[in-house]
């Protein structure tokens, strides 16, 4: 390989790139200045799509906690429930080198196996997080 060669195209690249990189920012740069009232309508729509969902999920979270029979809060709206396991890493590989199954914790197949009670060491904590699920089609829920 001629190095030499190689180096002075990558750097004929590398300006390239940066000349392209400079006019894209300034055309950009144009265009938001032109259409400042349209970014700001945007900005302040996606920030009250952030609130709403934020304002739906808690609520939704906060009607599971307090009926955890109901995961279907209402129709586009729901409750997944994410498991994971909370346990001291050091007692976890212990554990799998006492049980000969690793010389290095496999922590999939340690979760693999806490998910069976009757198998799951009692140092291990079993967390159950709810999360909310939204519809991404609403129009299609409410019918519009």
């Amino acid at each position: 390989m001629d190095w030499n060669q190689k180096l002075r195209e990558l750097h004929v690249a590398r300006e390239m790139a940066n000349k392209y990189k400079k006019e894209i920012a300034c055309i950009e740069e144009a265009h938001r200045t032109r259409y400042t009232e349209n970014y700001a309508g945007r900005d302040d729509a996606v920030r009250h799509v952030f609130e709403l969902e934020d304002e739906i999920r808690q609520a939704a979270v906060d009607q599971y906690a307090a009926d955890p029979t109901t995961k279907e809060i209402c129709p586009g709206v729901g409750i997944r429930v994410m498991t994971s396991y909370n346990y001291p890493f050091a007692s976890a590989f212990d554990w799998a080198r006492e049980h000969r199954l690793c010389l290095k914790l496999d922590e999939k197949a340690f979760k693999d196996m806490c998910k069976q009670e009757t198998t799951r060491p009692a140092w291990v904590e079993l967390v159950e997080t709810p999360i909310t699920t939204i519809a991404v089609d609403l129009g299609k829920v409410l019918g519009k």
